[in-house]
């Protein structure tokens, strides 16, 4: 059973593959926005997929990302995911910090 209040965290240190050059997204050797992204779904993901039904998954339909400070070439950047609620079997997760460790 999904409850409010759940939360999670997933990490991944900034490599070459996933920069902005390599994913295409911008011309520096920083975490690419869509590797960001990519973090934060994954820590929605983990944060219900044990609570979840057989067979069942979740999937994005909206995010909102404002992308403000730029993590070099091997920072850890580290995603916290907070579970909000469950109406009509919409989920809403929300950041609840993401923290830079050089």
């Amino acid at each position: 059973m999904l409850q409010e209040g759940l939360c999670h965290s997933v990490s991944t240190l900034v490599t070459t593959e996933n920069t902005a050059i390599a994913m295409g997204s911008g011309d520096m050797p920083v975490l690419a926005t869509p590797a960001l992204v990519a973090l934060m779904e994954n820590a929605a993901m983990m944060c219900v997929q044990d609570l979840l039904p057989d067979g069942s998954t979740t999937v994005g339909g909206w995010i909102e990302v404002k992308h403000l400070k730029s993590f070099c070439r091997e920072c850890r950047s580290e995603s916290y995911c907070h579970f909000n609620y469950d109406r009509r079997h919409k989920t809403v997760f929300r950041p609840c910090g993401l923290s830079r460790r050089c």
